[in-house]
């Protein structure tokens, strides 16, 4: 049987994490924005999601990457209010729009995303980078992200820059 201290340490390393960055504009004459930091070791991404804060109409394209892998592009972003944007863990640049949930449920999509139930990504320490590369968003155009993961090694975490 296993010790306590062994099944508290595997827990720990199950829990599904989740870190948020709060709203903001994105602007290809900066280019990239540093949106999350990994420290301390392995983590595996099991979802990566941008969510419109306020109307999106500038067609703004993101291109993601993890201590300098290129892991998503999206599609030129005109969104609504509370919109979600998959931010897909793989360089395919396949992404997918879902439209605000409280107004138009899809389940079946949003409720694996929530879940994490597909492969993920398994990354190490490094800047997680979103880099701005066509037109700026409006002055007042918003986009937050959420991102949910879990530990491989104890130490690891994920956090805002």
């Amino acid at each position: 049987m296993a010790s306590i201290s062994t099944m508290v340490r595997n827990l720990f390393l199950r829990e599904l994490e989740t870190v948020q960055r709060p709203g903001q504009l994105y602007d290809d004459a900066v280019g990239a924005y540093n949106i999350f930091v990994i420290r301390g070791g392995l983590v595996l991404i099991t979802s990566l999601v941008g969510v419109a804060d306020t109307v999106i109409a500038a067609a703004c394209q993101l291109d993601f990457a993890v201590d300098g892998v290129a892991i998503a592009a999206t599609a030129a972003i005109t969104s609504g209010i509370g919109d979600v944007i998959p931010i897909p863990l793989d360089a395919s640049g396949v992404d997918v729009l879902i439209p605000n949930i409280a107004c138009q449920p899809n389940p079946t999509l949003v409720a694996n995303l929530a879940e994490g139930q597909h492969a993920g990504l398994i990354a190490g320490p490094g800047n997680i980078v979103a880099n701005a590369t066509i037109a700026p968003m409006g002055a007042a155009e918003l986009l937050s992200f959420k991102l949910q993961y879990r530990r491989i090694d104890p130490g690891a975490s994920i956090s805002l820059t």
